[in-house]
């Protein structure tokens, strides 16, 4: 099977969602999936993780940089792009198998084709070759170079743009509104010697061509955060080192469903969106929309440990080690916030961006109609970030056996964010701590008291604190702390199931309407509408949150409340955020519902390429990739459908696969040692593997 994404045909009311799906990256860069004589209008980006700059009283959030790809043609004088007269024939086509996207466009006079690739060996560098076939004699004009519009969501963010030209290479020096200092250099190597200076970042190329006759044009193009620089080594070189150092990575992640062809390609597709997102040199963690865009700020959530991690630490535990590492570099970032708050410890930002900043406004969203902010505590209150993180400490642990992540600061995580939950509970006259005026998992519902998927993940944090404490006695300074954290570990508030088995979401939300999704959506205003504004007084949930609870913590409570509780709360779900379906689905497997497992599965692999997902909160974009959805499709493949176990030293499987596949076969690590697995509906090996 050829594992390629392609479109045919060109519709200018695609170009956002190709994108999102045709979109190449490395885990350092991303470029979308964009036509070459776009521009910023047409959400062309080439975005860099990690690196930040705020406007005046806007939105900070991550880099766009200028686009060194920009190319035009003229025939006769006349310009002949997709703006200027419909193709006979398009396609753009995204190989899974080599990482590399490509275009063919054919117009009255000539055709297009094009090529190009985030490199995997250099993950500094962008390529691209551009080939133009004449089909009627006479003059071409060409016109490329560095675009110097860019596509900002909340800019401009360089105030001093600086392009000069040498030769046949461009560079560019941007200065940000913060005084950061990024440089661009982007080097053309062109078929034909008649090529000029357009302006200070564009060149023309004035062609006379025969029918037939071709042009060609090759682009690198690499960013740089300091003054160092890059040896170029020509198109051919970078792609042929970029395909082996992506095929490599791709074998470590190998996966295949075998029977069904749908589900095959939408669990290969995940993974080339997870491929394009690991980074081991960094440590800047794997903002929530990847590298896609400026997006939710280019910040970091909860997606990363929860949903990314468990992908990385079976498959690259560099990468996976390396999305800790950001948490440890962010220890002093979160103190600082939970200071700021008025409490002890580690509380960690919401959309984290460098150094553990919290990027999250108090105003997230705004009313589509009336352009009215909408206000929202999601910094303030979505205290189970630090819980998330030490949970994603413990999963890491128990895949790769490094425990020298906790001698490197991972102990120190998670007893300062133990000790932030030791300030922020309140001891009630019941004799418990309660978690009050908090926000889970389901954003809809604000300033709850005993979320109970936040109460059970603060409950596992003090445990893991508990064998922080003991295992290294001398790195924690107060000499009481062990005491405290057993003694709130006994009187902590956990939310217990009714006599239906079903656990309350939160205090109170028993009482909530009774009403269902589907009809509380005929009182939105708009369809751009935030459902926070009419969901928070019913049973409405956003997305899994007692679910998520239940498919995260297995061994908490037995297979009947596993049932009763997603009974009971999947017809209340709306699905508004891309996280929710493979939690879900997971959940499903659990309760042997393998069929519609199976379709949470589908729904969650297949969400960047059959533009499924929302695209406005409000008046807010929030459009772009969703790599969690892919790392939780990956989660229900491998931990759902084959049913990989690692509680014990050795691997094991308990396979639940659906009847419309026939097998899964796939690769990973556990503990320093290699191994391939198969399934089938009747057999489960495993072998271990030489690496």
């Amino acid at each position: 099977m050829k594992y390629a994404l392609t479109h045919h045909g060109y519709r200018k009311e695609d170009c956002v969602q190709e994108g999102n799906s045709f979109l190449v990256g490395n885990g350092h860069i991303g470029y979308r999936g964009t036509l070459e004589e776009y521009r910023a209008s047409e959400q062309v980006a080439w975005n860099l993780v990690g690196i930040y700059d705020q406007r005046g009283s806007k939105w900070r959030e991550s880099f766009n940089l200028p686009n060194p790809f920009f190319f035009e043609t003229y025939f006769e004088g006349k310009r002949e792009t997709v703006h200027d007269c419909h193709p006979i024939k398009h396609e753009v086509s995204l190989d899974l198998e080599t990482g590399l996207f490509s275009r063919h466009t054919e117009f009255p006079t000539y055709t297009i084709a094009s090529e190009r690739f985030a490199s995997h060996e250099d993950d500094r560098l962008l390529a691209e070759r551009i080939v133009i076939k004449a089909k009627k004699a006479g003059r071409y004009r060409f016109v490329f170079g560095v675009d110097p519009e860019i596509w900002d969501i909340h800019g401009p963010h360089f105030i001093a743009k600086e392009f000069a030209i040498d030769g046949l290479s461009v560079s560019f020096k941007g200065t940000g509104n913060e005084g950061g200092v990024l440089r661009e250099q982007a080097q053309y190597q062109c078929s034909s010697s008649s090529v000029h200076p357009l302006s200070e970042s564009m060149f023309e190329a004035l062609v006379d061509m025969d029918a037939g006759q071709e042009f060609s044009l090759d682009v690198l193009a690499a960013v740089f955060e300091g003054e160092e620089s890059m040896e170029f080594l020509g198109f051919d070189v970078a792609k042929e080192r970029h395909v082996q150092a992506y095929s490599r990575k791709r074998a470590n992640a190998y996966i295949e469903i075998q029977g069904n062809e749908e589900a095959d390609f939408a669990i290969h597709y995940s993974v080339y969106q997870l491929l394009a997102l690991g980074d081991s040199k960094r440590a800047r963690g794997i903002p929530a929309r990847g590298v896609s865009g400026q997006t939710y700020k280019g910040a970091i959530f909860w997606d990363q440990e929860i949903f990314l991690l468990p992908f990385f630490a079976l498959t690259d535990p560099s990468v996976a080690r390396g999305l800790l590492e950001y948490r440890i570099k962010s220890l002093p970032g979160a103190q600082a916030k939970a200071e700021e708050f008025g409490f002890e410890g580690a509380f960690y930002a919401w959309e984290s961006q460098e150094n553990g900043k919290e990027a999250c406004s108090k105003y997230n969203v705004t009313d589509p109609v009336t352009g009215a902010p909408v206000r929202t505590y999601f910094s303030e209150r979505q205290i189970h970030i630090s819980a998330d993180i030490p949970h994603a400490f413990a999963e890491y642990y128990k895949t790769t056996g490094d425990a020298s992540i906790f001698q490197e600061g991972g102990a120190e995580v998670i007893v300062e964010c133990a000790r932030f939950f030791l300030s922020f509970a309140k001891e009630r006259p019941d004799g418990l701590f309660h978690l009050e005026d908090v926000i889970g998992p389901d954003e809809y519902h604000e300033k709850v008291a005993d979320n109970a998927f936040t109460n059970y993940m603060v409950k596992k944090t003090i445990d893991l604190a508990i064998e922080m404490v003991t295992r290294f006695p001398n790195r924690f300074e107060d000499p009481a702390l062990l005491k405290r954290l057993v003694d709130f570990r006994q009187r902590l508030y956990l939310p217990r199931p009714n006599k239906g088995g079903v656990i309350e979401q939160f205090q109170g939300y028993f009482d909530l309407e009774d009403v269902g999704v589907k009809d509380l959506a005929k009182r939105l205003t708009s369809e751009k509408q935030y459902w926070g504004q009419i969901a928070s007084s019913t049973r409405v949930i956003k997305q899994a949150d007692v679910a998520a609870l239940l498919s995260l913590l297995p061994d908490e409570f037995p297979l009947e409340v596993k049932k009763a509780n997603l009974e009971f709360y999947l017809p209340y779900t709306e699905h508004g955020s891309s996280l929710s379906s493979s939690m879900y689905g997971l959940l499903g497997l659990a309760c042997d519902d393998v069929e519609g497992s199976y379709a949470l599965f589908l729904k969650s692999a297949k969400i960047d390429y059959e533009g499924a997902s929302k695209q406005w909160a409000g008046g807010v974009y929030i459009g772009g990739t969703h790599p969690a959805s892919n790392g939780g499709a990956y989660i229900d493949a491998v931990y759902g459908f084959c049913g990989l176990d690692l509680r014990g030293n050795i691997p094991s499987l308990h396979p639940k696969l659906p009847q419309e596949i026939s097998g899964i076969r796939f690769r990973f690590q556990h503990r320093g040692k290699h191994y391939f697995a198969s399934v089938t509906h009747d057999d489960a090996t495993l072998k271990e593997e030489l690496e």
